[in-house]
């Protein structure tokens, strides 16, 4: 990992360069975690040569091997400014893989990690995201499903929170119903597309929508609770105490 003493970051350095701040045995480190083989016997600047035209050539490397907690921190990331960070715990006795790949410089604030991207790296991420999308149309159109399944997702949510159903009447819960069915009806739908955009995506490219398939599970358990709740308020009945 390579540490700021002040903030903000100003210099706007090379993933190599980044990386020459850093141990030999850390860049060394780097190289392993994206597959790429290099001799132990070459110095760092020869390191940092090879790390800038690997990354050049190959970001997705770098950025296809985070864990989706990091991959959340890479966008946020990659909206900033050179001299604006993104902030996340410190973590005892390990270091984040976007640390750990030198894709970031990290300021630490007592508990908290302040972490920066240097533009030349934030660009390259960038174009290789436009390129994808250029290539893999498919890609945007999940993005697309994805952030409208969200919506109706954290709405469905809100609802659940901020409704008590015992006071519910029948009417409001059968107009409550019918946002509810709206929500059903809209993941039912988009689950077929994603099949196929998944099929060839994993044809294709090295994306993978897991986690999409969780939400969906995850959002239709919460409607069949949902449904249940309502229907017995649709019927004026009472719903049974635990």
């Amino acid at each position: 990992m390579v540490a700021l003493k002040t903030e903000p970051l100003v210099d706007n350095l090379s993933i190599g360069r980044l990386a020459q701040y850093d141990s030999k045995a850390n860049m060394l480190e780097t190289f392993q975690l994206i597959g790429v083989g290099v001799a132990k016997s070459w110095d760092k600047t020869s390191l940092a040569i090879g790390m800038d035209t690997v990354f050049e050539q190959s970001p997705a490397l770098f950025a296809n091997i985070l864990p989706k907690e990091e991959s959340m921190l890479l966008a946020k990331l990659l909206e900033c400014k050179q001299d604006e960070y993104v902030a996340c715990p410190v973590r005892k006795g390990r270091f984040l893989m976007l640390q750990a790949l030198h894709l970031v410089v990290t300021y630490r604030d007592n508990a908290t990690w302040h972490l920066y991207m240097p533009d030349s790296i934030r660009q390259r991420l960038n174009r290789m995201f436009e390129e994808d999308l250029k290539l893999y149309p498919e890609i945007e159109e999940m993005n697309h499903i994805f952030d409208q399944m969200t919506k109706k997702r954290d709405h469905l949510f809100q609802m659940m929170d901020k409704t008590n159903p015992d006071t519910l009447s029948p009417e409001q819960a059968k107009k409550m119903y019918a946002e509810v069915d709206d929500i059903a009806r809209f993941i039912a739908d988009a689950k077929p597309r994603l099949k196929k955009i998944e099929a060839y995506l994993h044809k294709n490219t090295d994306t993978r929508i897991d986690q999409v398939w969780m939400d969906i599970k995850h959002t239709e358990m919460y409607i069949g609770i949902m449904k249940a709740t309502l229907t017995l308020r649709m019927q004026g009945k009472m719903l049974p105490k635990p």
